[in-house]
């Protein structure tokens, strides 16, 4: 027999799910902002990569992995779109683009940046000045105006990911290829001799 408790979990399980459903049905929205919170709600729940769609992602707990705090951040997008419009949707330098519950107006580069990113560009510009080079570039941060144009961004990024990642791998491959190759012994090679076709 199943405790009481047990039950009123299986019960709160089975109502997030039933939300999540409606939540991410665009078509079952009336009104544009709640079929652009529907929209951005479906892409984060179609995407495997959710965990960096969240900047404060630990407000959320397991998103992206429990049905309740899942849920919970629906309501959040839903909230921010049709009502307060404390959301923004921003790219800090080459990561991936990520919602942020806060005024677009009241953000910047800084408080989206953890403290270990700051430190290691900090490093990075004091080693470069030692050596008379030039620093690193400012950080960038990018604001996009609304959930679509958000949406598109991600999928860019991927987009740009995945070019990135299949370089590298060719370029492993390539090292590869030549390290296996035979080398020529230059101190055999005569290079004052022209090598002449003969007819």
């Amino acid at each position: 027999m199943k405790s009481s408790f047990i039950k009123e979990l299986e019960k709160k399980h089975k109502q997030a799910i039933k939300a999540i459903k409606h939540m991410i049905d665009v078509e079952a929205q009336e009104y544009p902002e709640y079929k652009a919170a529907a929209t951005l709600c479906r892409f984060i729940y179609d995407s495997e990569d959710r965990y960096a769609m969240i900047a404060e992602h630990n407000g959320f707990k397991y998103f992206y992995e429990n049905a309740h705090d899942f849920e919970i951040l629906c309501n959040n997008i839903y909230h921010s779109l049709t009502d307060d419009g404390d959301i923004a949707f921003v790219q800090i330098n080459n990561h991936c683009p990520a919602i942020v519950f806060q005024s677009r107006w009241e953000i910047n580069v800084d408080d989206l940046m953890s403290k270990s990113e700051k430190e290691l560009y900090e490093r990075l510009n004091a080693f470069k000045q030692e050596r008379g080079m030039l620093p690193l570039h400012e950080n960038k941060m990018v604001i996009f105006n609304n959930a679509y144009e958000y949406i598109e961004a991600v999928k860019q990024y991927r987009i740009d990911s995945e070019i990135q990642i299949n370089r590298f791998e060719e370029w492993k491959r390539l090292t590869l290829r030549l390290a296996d190759r035979p080398q020529a012994n230059l101190d055999e090679v005569d290079f004052a001799t022209p090598h002449l076709k003969e007819e």
